[in-house]
């Protein structure tokens, strides 16, 4: 399966080969993950429900911070507040909260500083990203249950 698409940022077409490889890759690695079998059960982990089908940014997840990018602006962004997205499920990190943990910014503060910071405006692509973002944290997710299954620390 091959993905493409064109990504519009500041009023600005860039190309989206960023994206390009990493779903091409993501798609890959994640189709590899799915054959592999746990030597306890001899059940395979199997593929990522719906990865044949998706064509809107509706997928939600979250996963730490340890694919950041340096660099790719909406992929740091939503990476970034991957956390908030908690706020949308009935399960909230009761932790990670602005108004538990001192000068922990909003989701809302954190996208308009970032915003500032970085000098674009981000909110056009931002369902993208953050469909994205929760993709690659399944296939992630994937590999740590496919790693479990064949008792390995490390995918390398």
């Amino acid at each position: 399966m091959e993905i493409t698409l064109t990504v519009i940022t500041a009023g600005k077409t860039q190309s989206g080969r960023f994206y390009d490889r990493q779903l091409n890759i993501l798609t890959s690695v994640s189709m590899a993950q799915s054959q592999v079998v746990d030597g306890g059960t001899g059940n395979a982990i199997r593929e990522l429900p719906y990865l044949d089908k998706m064509t809107e940014p509706r997928v939600i997840s979250i996963l730490g911070l340890e694919m950041v990018t340096l660099g790719h602006l909406l992929s740091d962004l939503c990476n970034l507040k991957s956390p908030y997205s908690l706020e949308l499920v009935d399960y909230k990190c009761m932790l990670f909260h602005p108004d538990i943990v001192p000068g922990l910014p909003t989701r809302d503060g954190c996208i308009g500083r970032y915003k500032e910071d970085a000098g674009w405006e981000p909110a056009p692509d931002m369902l993208w990203g953050t469909a994205f973002s929760a993709f690659r944290s399944s296939v992630v997710m994937q590999g740590i249950a496919a790693r479990s299954a064949l008792i390995q620390a490390s995918s390398a």
